[in-house]
């Protein structure tokens, strides 16, 4: 005898946002109001005033494949999963608070009472004085939304596999249904790889990609006249290849962070193309992590390719700060090396106060910016909430290519 399927609930299966129903957003909408001191004020408000907030939040879709794109399921539940974190990890800032985009909606929740009908004149003016500036508007949630959305799919991309762009659009207000929906797709980018020449042997380099918010894909190119006469050709721009090597001594290197962080940084640093050094016949990329300078990507010109082979750590010979610091210490590459030196981990845990002589040897080298950064978290959260002007950039361009009004 066949087993009976249980007939799927479409709507739970669409609407994971919601989950959890009135009990869960009021219980979330508690521990909020706690933590800004105004509990009290709203366990004041009604029943109806609480579910009438319920009932006009965002509904978030789950991530869907685009059209035609072979996504699995489990890197869709991926996505959705990373976003639900996304959006309540605190990323915007304000009096001295963190917010994250979820509570922001709340503030905005809030808000909404001040505009529904059934809110009598004497009510409103009671809700001002209970919660006075806490009463925001949207413009203060929504950008956040974004935000939390394109920092989650940024996190599943990288060089060597795939890239993931999204599409996130906001349906129509409709007068007779309170209920605002988002919804996001996902659309698949194939890593771009190729074998270069390098040293008469033919090794694996990757395109760099950077994923657009519009489904779409820019791979990274670099304008010749930024590249300082190190190249003669007569193309105005190349693309950039990564070798294998390279991304591994990135890997070695900045040794805190994890492969999602790694890409991260890559797409950071990389937005600005205008940055190269020639240092001893060397074509250097200067690479920073928390507005603190780490080491080089080191390029070459190959068949009107420009190609990242390795990754300097700050400290290495061939690089300025590098071998500074060699003619003040003496210490050469191996001894670099033996007592690690050449990787992030070693300067997070430096005890600046047990070796000062230490310290203003490597400041006098140029590197003491290095020490800056022991006091700094490098997952992946932590590091796009340090550079969020770079990704509201991101998203205003993909904002501005698609005429799309969320701001």
């Amino acid at each position: 005898m066949a087993k009976r399927r249980k007939p799927k609930n479409t709507d739970q299966a669409r609407i994971f946002y919601k989950r959890g129903g009135f009990s869960a957003f009021d219980k979330a909408c508690r521990v909020f109001f706690n933590k800004l001191d105004l509990l009290m004020q709203y366990n004041s408000l009604s029943i109806s005033e609480k579910r009438s907030m319920f009932t006009n939040k965002v509904v978030l879709t789950r991530p869907v494949a685009a059209k035609g794109q072979p996504i699995p399921s489990k890197e869709l539940q991926k996505l959705g999963d990373c976003i639900q974190k996304k959006i309540r990890v605190g990323s915007f800032q304000s009096s001295g608070s963190w917010f994250s985009a979820y509570e922001l909606q709340i503030f905005w929740l809030l808000g909404g009472l001040m505009d529904c009908k059934s809110t009598t004149a004497n009510r409103k003016q009671a809700l001002k004085e209970l919660f006075g500036p806490h009463i925001i508007g949207f413009k203060s949630f929504a950008p956040q939304f974004f935000l939390s959305i394109s920092k989650a799919a940024m996190s599943l991309s990288s060089i060597d596999t795939k890239y993931y762009s999204i599409d996130i659009r906001m349906a129509a207000i409709v007068p007779d249904n309170p209920e605002m929906e988002m919804s996001v797709q996902l659309y698949l980018h194939p890593a771009r790889k190729k074998h270069i020449k390098i040293n008469n042997v033919y090794r694996p380099a990757f395109s760099i990609g950077l994923p657009k918010l519009n489904l779409g894909m820019d791979w990274l190119k670099v304008k010749s006249g930024f590249l300082k006469g190190a190249y003669s050709g007569e193309k105005e721009e190349l693309a950039v290849y990564m070798q294998s090597h390279a991304k591994q001594r990135l890997i070695d290197r900045l040794d805190l962070l994890d492969s999602s962080s790694i890409y991260f940084t890559l797409w950071e640093n990389t937005l600005d193309m205008d940055k190269f050094i020639i240092y001893k016949d060397h074509i250097l990329f200067p690479y920073e992590l928390h507005n603190c300078r780490v080491g080089y990507l080191v390029a070459d010109v190959i068949d009107d390719l420009l190609v990242f082979k390795t990754f300097l750590f700050i400290t290495h010979s061939s690089t300025p700060e590098g071998d500074k610091l060699k003619e003040i210490s003496g210490l050469g590459w191996k001894d670099i090396s033996y007592w690690k030196i050449d990787c992030l981990s070693t300067f997070t845990n430096i005890d600046t106060e047990k070796y000062p002589r230490l310290t203003v040897m490597f400041e006098e080298a140029g590197l003491g910016d290095l020490f800056k950064l022991k006091d700094k978290e490098f997952d992946l959260d932590t590091l796009q909430d340090a550079n969020l002007d770079a990704l509201r950039d991101y998203i205003a361009q993909g904002k501005q290519e698609r005429s799309m009004e969320f701001a």
